[in-house]
């Protein structure tokens, strides 16, 4: 949800819209909080390139933690039977004749 937010901002920023805008204003607002202080992080001559890079950064942090906390809570919080296992190899057994 929240890399969709930086999306969303990053098309904005590179479609050129208003910031005076209503909807564009509360997308920037709220992207200015999630972006792990990363909006000037990389300054360049491009205000559309450098949103890209920054919140683009930004949103695969958010994507990897996200990813994380799934994984994370499917192998702890859920329901015995419903729970994911560790992976861990397993040995095969060859039998041979």
């Amino acid at each position: 949800m929240l890399a969709a937010v930086l999306l969303v901002h990053v098309v904005l920023v590179v479609a050129g819209a208003s910031i005076s805008h209503g909807f564009a204003a509360l997308v920037t607002k709220w992207a200015g909080a999630i972006t792990f202080g990363s909006s000037d992080l990389f300054t360049m001559g491009n205000e559309a390139l450098a949103a890209l890079v920054n919140e683009g950064l930004a949103a695969v942090l958010w994507l990897v933690i996200g990813a994380l906390l799934t994984n994370l809570i499917s192998r702890i919080a859920l329901p015995v039977g419903q729970r994911r296992g560790w992976y861990r190899r397993d040995r095969q057994v060859v039998i041979r004749r």
